[in-house]
């Protein structure tokens, strides 16, 4: 399940990464970049939102055949036919179609054979998968886009994406299925999704924008840029290991996991107060509680999607919000830095924040009193 969550956000961290490099050879200039990430987001939100409602009439295993072959499509067309700006952005949307496919697909699966406190810990893991593609992206410019160029970073991750298709598609042809466990599902989740949408949206929202301005916000504040670089790196790494262990700290309950999910989004309203206020050291801190530390919550909010009566459908509604709100947050972003001014950007991420920091305690309160 990790590799599949690794796999379908290959195709915007690998882009990202290998920009400057696509860019020197086609020249498609900035502007593209952006919309590329924008349109992977907002194809993944409406796939979501289309996988809420089939979900429950689509089995796991067709999901993550169409997952996979998305996640190939994608990546190989980038490597072999990207004419124009469009045909590279409509590549890249197509993984965010996979990632709509991918995610409910491996928290039903997970939800099936996995139950107590390993549950929690193994959304947590899966959900590292996400800033450690990040860091394999990273990895593949030295070891790949240096030696052998852009376009055979993208054809090796066609090729794995390929070789996890024919993995799935050979287990579905010979039948074996995981042995369910039994689940204590929430009875009435519906309520509660709907915050967790709220949450995801918004706090993702701001963690995406802080995540992608950082380098140029921290440039500008005299900080080298082979630093800013090292420090998003260095971001991504503690949100990895802080997802894993707020997951194993939760036990597998339901009640800890949304308060660990407040916890980890009040601080990370702290951390943005301090990008919008602090200056030197502050700013640095602040970066890494909002995209460190702070953006360590989305194996808790899986954990707590699984546990509705229909775990896919669920996730789809949760990922709906989340995603939507990476396609928005770096857009209204770059809107209101350029318009009125980065400062004032950074204190909308900080009200976005405080917004979902109430929410989220709000629904771990309202939880307590439920039981």
């Amino acid at each position: 399940m990790v590799s599949a969550t690794v796999i379908v956000s290959i195709p915007t961290l690998l882009l990202a990464a290998v920009y400057p490099a696509l860019d020197d050879e086609l020249g498609f200039g900035g502007t593209t970049l952006g919309s590329a990430v924008g349109a992977y987001w907002a194809t993944a939100a409406v796939g979501s939102a289309v996988v809420a409602r089939v979900g429950s009439r689509a089995g796991a295993s067709l999901l993550l055949v169409a997952a996979f072959a998305l996640a190939a499509v994608s990546t190989a067309g980038v490597a072999v036919w990207t004419p124009t700006p469009s045909a590279l952005v409509a590549w890249i949307a197509l993984g965010g179609v996979a990632s709509a496919c991918a995610h409910p697909a491996a928290n039903h699966v997970l939800a099936g054979v996995i139950s107590g406190r390993r549950a929690s810990a193994a959304f947590g893991l899966k959900q590292a998968s996400v800033p450690i593609a990040g860091l394999l992206a990273g990895v593949s410019v030295p070891l790949i886009v240096a030696v052998f160029g852009w376009r055979a970073a993208f054809a090796s991750a066609a090729f794995v994406a390929a070789g996890l298709l024919l993995v799935t598609l050979l287990a579905r042809r010979s039948g074996g299925r995981a042995e369910s466990r039994p689940i204590r599902r929430d009875r009435n989740p519906h309520r509660r999704l709907i915050a967790l949408s709220a949450v995801g949206g918004l706090a993702s929202g701001a963690a995406t924008a802080s995540a992608t301005f950082f380098v140029v916000a921290a440039v500008d504040r005299g900080v080298a840029a082979a630093d800013a670089a090292l420090l998003l790196a260095t971001a991504g790494a503690l949100s990895a290991g802080t997802r894993i262990a707020v997951g194993w700290l939760a036990a597998g309950r339901a009640g800890a996991a949304l308060r660990w999910l407040s916890l980890l989004v009040a601080l990370a309203t702290i951390g943005a107060t301090l990008l919008a206020t602090g200056t030197g050291g502050w700013f640095v801190v602040g970066f890494l509680a909002v995209v460190g530390v702070g953006w360590g919550w989305p194996g808790l909010l899986h954990y707590v999607a699984r546990l509705a009566p229909d775990p896919r459908s669920a996730t789809g509604l949760v990922l709906l919000g989340t995603y939507s709100g990476n396609a928005a947050g770096p857009l209204l972003f770059g809107v209101v830095s350029t318009t009125v001014g980065i400062a004032t950007a950074w204190w909308v991420n900080a009200a976005a924040l405080g917004v979902s920091s109430v929410i989220a305690g709000a629904t771990a309160w309202a939880n307590r009193r439920t039981g």
